[in-house]
């Protein structure tokens, strides 16, 4: 690789590249930072999506890992022919999984309500210092969508235990009816 500078940021030229095969061992997978690395003055350019695409059909996974909110992971990912990225520092990652996408948290989901707690407190301090400021958009999105997680987690389990109420209810209804009747094989 030869550097050449283009505007402040160091932009990696190819020079005398080989293929992925030629590298002398197997090749797990590529774990890149994405500002300044993948990025040449703040944007990903079109030889880099190339590279990813090689990357891809050589059979080995791409894994960006950046600072940058959880949304903007989520949107590469649906541009960008990456197995997975890890945003906010490690706080959430996207894992492709086929044709889908799949969230992780960089802490357990059940501590989530808590997490949410302690940063709006951070949000209301910040609040009082700094008039107007306020959570991205995304965020707020986030926070809804796990409230409305819970609500439909907390649904089906009230939905579950009705049909079980229910399932049980007419297993002993048919139950009496049954001994209550005589059977056909019985003299009436």
């Amino acid at each position: 690789m030869k550097p050449s500078a283009s505007g402040g940021a160091l932009r990696a030229e190819l020079v005398g590249a080989r293929p992925v095969a030629e590298l002398g061992g197997p090749i797990a997978a590529l774990l890149s930072d994405v500002d300044g690395t993948m990025t040449t003055q703040g944007r990903v350019e079109g030889i880099t999506y190339v590279a990813l695409e090689r990357l891809g059909e050589a059979g080995i996974p791409v894994v960006l890992v950046t600072g940058r909110p959880a949304g903007w992971g989520q949107a590469f990912m649906t541009v960008a022919p990456v197995a997975a990225v890890v945003t906010e520092n490690g706080g959430v990652t996207w894992v492709r999984h086929g044709k889908h996408l799949k969230k992780l948290y960089g802490v357990p989901p059940a501590s989530l309500p808590e997490w949410r707690r302690k940063m709006n407190i951070l949000v209301n301090d910040i609040n009082a210092k700094v008039p107007g400021a306020q959570l991205s958009y995304y965020e707020r999105e986030l926070a809804a969508e796990d409230i409305k997680r819970s609500i439909r987690e907390t649904a089906r389990s009230v939905d579950l235990r009705s049909d079980i109420e229910s399932a049980g209810e007419q297993i002993r209804k048919a139950a009496s009816e049954t001994t209550d009747k005589p059977s056909a094989d019985e003299p009436r």
